[in-house]
């Protein structure tokens, strides 16, 4: 806001802000306080300064939602895509493709003034039915053989479904699968499935995948040898977005991976269908696996320095901690949260428990990331097997271990063994735990969580201004007049 005030009786024109696809960040949670965010910009600028924000995305539950509150409905207009008129739509399309094939005429096939042919330029515009990730894709497809990748993509679409609104985007997209089964015309049949797992791991990984990485990274993240996957998409330009490391690889558009994933869009017996439970569940045990054999105490050297102590801490979590296991430590709780029980899951998660969780939130305090701890523990516990008492004790354990001492471990990792283990009240993660720590308390230890889950601080005064019981009466949130607020859980029988 700070800077846009300065504009203030500067600017006649409205100050006009672009946010494109916000459907196709990751976190709802994080939309959500975006959106928030952009309602208090617009309420306390617009008195001053002509604003205004054009959101673009689809319309999921949890945006419709925000734009209908009060705050942002007396502010705010929605249009709908399907509502403009379509033979404008179809205009621009024809625009776009006319620009594109022109230029692939030009570089790609001199002297040919008849491409492309009389009638396919109208068939274009009509498949793309008004989307153009549609065109996008067509055009990017057409840039090798041209001529024949026409016939074949006005071929393809006679063989679909008519009730299918995506029929024309989905026989486009499943050309350009079906065209990488004959990546390597030399392989055998047996070859050739091998080819086509490992290239569906990658693609199902990718579809999965919390925050994109480069193809080095998914390389060893996914146990492959090294120049593996960029050769494996050579046939995915279209689609996917697919630069040297350390660029990571991207999809173009949503509607890829909603295909792969769909089963009513995908043949599920295709092998370019991607069940995502089943490469959640291999994520997470990767995830785990990397974290159980890499991560160590003091893994970066750091000591007892603070973070802001620490000379180019970007440069040093670089060296120090590759992507992949960056990636595991931040997103392994979401992956299991999906991921089908296995043994071998199981197992990985007991092991991680019982050695590395303090070492995790090492990696945590120094990325920033200890919120995402927090996430990831409370996913986790709810997906743990109940009958599994220990495994579940440990996991709330250290749940509540990082709720008391969040603000302190953010301070730097070594607070984790000197401010916090010690401190931490006689329970089954201590029990496990306590060789690691620094220092021992012999008298004045909590004997055991209190109901406060975390706490707040703004000011002194200690009288209740407010209580609220969420829906599901685990929790009670406690308002203070000084502007405290503390979080109980009702789950527990100690009091503070």
């Amino acid at each position: 806001m700070g800077p846009l005030q300065a504009f203030e009786g500067q600017v006649a024109s409205p100050l006009v802000f672009i946010l494109d696809a916000l459907d196709e960040c990751s976190n709802q949670d994080h939309i959500t306080e975006l959106i928030v965010l952009l309602s208090y910009l617009l309420r306390d600028l617009r008195p001053k300064i002509n604003v205004k924000i054009m959101v673009t995305g689809r319309p999921e539950a949890h945006i419709r939602g925000q734009f209908m509150s009060p705050t942002l409905e007396s502010i705010s207009s929605i249009s709908h895509l399907h509502d403009i008129d379509r033979s404008i739509v179809g205009s621009d399309i024809r625009l776009y493709l006319d620009h594109h094939l022109n230029k692939i005429k030009y570089e790609m096939l001199p002297g040919m003034a008849s491409w492309p042919q009389e009638g396919e330029m109208d068939a274009l515009v009509r498949m793309a039915d008004g989307l153009f990730i549609y065109a996008s894709a067509a055009v990017t497809y057409l840039r090798v053989q041209p001529i024949k990748r026409m016939k074949i993509i006005l071929a393809s679409v006679q063989h679909q479904k008519a009730a299918s609104a995506f029929r024309h985007l989905d026989a486009l997209y499943r050309q350009i699968l079906q065209s990488a089964e004959t990546l390597d015309p030399d392989a055998d049949e047996e070859d050739g499935a091998e080819i086509l797992e490992e290239l569906h791991t990658i693609l199902g990984t990718i579809v999965v995948l919390l925050d994109p990485l480069c193809a080095r990274s998914l390389e060893l993240l996914l146990g492959l040898e090294q120049g593996t996957v960029q050769p494996a998409l050579r046939p995915f330009h279209s689609v996917l977005s697919i630069s040297s490391p350390p660029y990571p690889i991207r999809v173009f558009h949503k509607s890829f991976p909603d295909f792969l994933s769909d089963q009513g869009r995908s043949d599920v017996n295709s092998w370019y269908h991607v069940d995502t439970k089943r490469h959640h569940t291999r994520l997470a045990l990767l995830c785990l696996n990397h974290m159980n054999v890499m991560l160590q105490r003091n893994m970066c050297g750091v000591g007892d320095l603070e973070k802001n102590e620490i000379p180019d801490l970007e440069r040093l979590l670089d060296e120090k901690v590759k992507p992949h296991l960056l990636y595991a430590c931040h997103h392994w709780g979401t992956h299991l949260s999906q991921a089908e029980h296995s043994e071998a899951l199981d197992g990985a998660l007991h092991n991680f428990c019982m050695t590395k969780l303090l070492h995790w939130l090492e990696i945590l305090s120094l990325t920033g990331k200890l919120n995402t701890g927090v996430q990831a523990l409370t996913l986790v516990k709810d997906w743990c097997d109940p009958n599994n008492v220990v495994l579940g004790t440990i996991l709330n354990d250290c749940y509540r271990f990082l709720l008391l001492f969040r603000d302190i471990f953010a301070i730097g990792p070594s607070h984790i063994y000197q401010s916090g283990l010690p401190f931490m009240p006689d329970c089954e993660l201590f029990n496990i735990m306590q060789k690691e720590a620094n220092v021992t308390v012999k008298y004045g230890k909590p004997q055991g969580w209190s109901n406060i889950l975390f706490r707040l601080q703004m000011d002194s005064e200690s009288f209740i201004r407010s209580i609220s019981i969420s829906p599901d009466c685990t929790l009670v949130a406690v308002g203070f007049m000084g502007g405290d607020i503390s979080i109980w859980s009702t789950k527990y029988d100690r009091c503070p």
